[in-house]
């Protein structure tokens, strides 16, 4: 059998590599992707799907690095918003929600409206404590999108946060409106009814949490709920 002919068109691995892809050989396509690199190290989307199988892998902390490379590549003025949520997706993988938001504001300086990077960047924001600062963005995504059962619920944990939680209820009860099996918005009700000392009523909504199936819920009633 003859040895098989090194490609040598950077394009057309591109093009393999984004067989592989689609077809979840991300390690295969990985490997197209250096050996296009090797031929164009300044091919942007090879770089870009690199990164994304990386991603794929749940090699966050490798595929941050890949966007990073693939972000200084672009041109300055034609910033490419899905690499910098992607980028930011994967810094959340591994903790660095301040690095996400970085990416987020970068995609809201071009869009203030942008109601998908907005809300990621209030949950964000919420991991780091920064509650009034979360709200502040999902008054502006709900004002866009206001069917949005997630931004709803992540404002009234926010509003809870701050101990507002007549208001924290309004928002999870709208939340819950629009998805009525949203179990982390049972969950997270559960939470505010409990401060408000309505133990009864947080164990009836562990218990909806708990027959959606939710694990965390499931905890909670063994710890709060068994035996009262």
């Amino acid at each position: 059998m003859a040895a098989q002919e090194k490609i040598d068109d950077a394009e057309l691995l591109y093009w393999q590599g984004m067989l592989m892809f689609v077809g979840k050989n991300y390690k295969g396509a990985i490997k197209i992707c250096v050996a296009a690199l090797d031929i164009n190290p300044k091919f942007l989307e090879v770089m870009v799907l690199k990164a994304d199988c990386r991603y794929a892998l749940k090699d966050y902390a490798n595929a941050v690095k890949d966007y990073d490379e693939a972000i200084k590549a672009m041109p300055a003025d034609k910033p490419d918003d899905e690499c910098f949520n992607a980028r930011a997706k994967s810094r959340i993988e591994i903790g660095d929600y301040k690095g996400a938001i970085k990416d987020y504001s970068k995609i809201i300086e071009a869009n203030p409206k942008d109601e998908p990077a907005l809300v990621a960047r209030a949950i964000c924001k919420i991991n780091l404590k920064d509650y009034s600062s979360a709200i502040a963005d999902l008054d502006i995504a709900i004002k866009e999108e206001a069917n949005n059962p997630v931004s709803w619920c992540n404002r009234g944990v926010a509003k809870s946060a701050l101990k507002s939680y007549v208001a924290a209820l309004v928002d999870i009860n709208q939340a819950i409106k629009l998805k009525f099996d949203y179990a982390a918005a049972f969950v997270n009700r559960a939470a505010i009814k409990m401060a408000s000392k309505d133990k009864h009523g947080a164990c009836e909504d562990l218990e909806k949490a708990d027959r959606i199936g939710d694990p965390l819920a499931t905890k909670l009633i063994e710890q709060y709920c068994k035996g009262n």
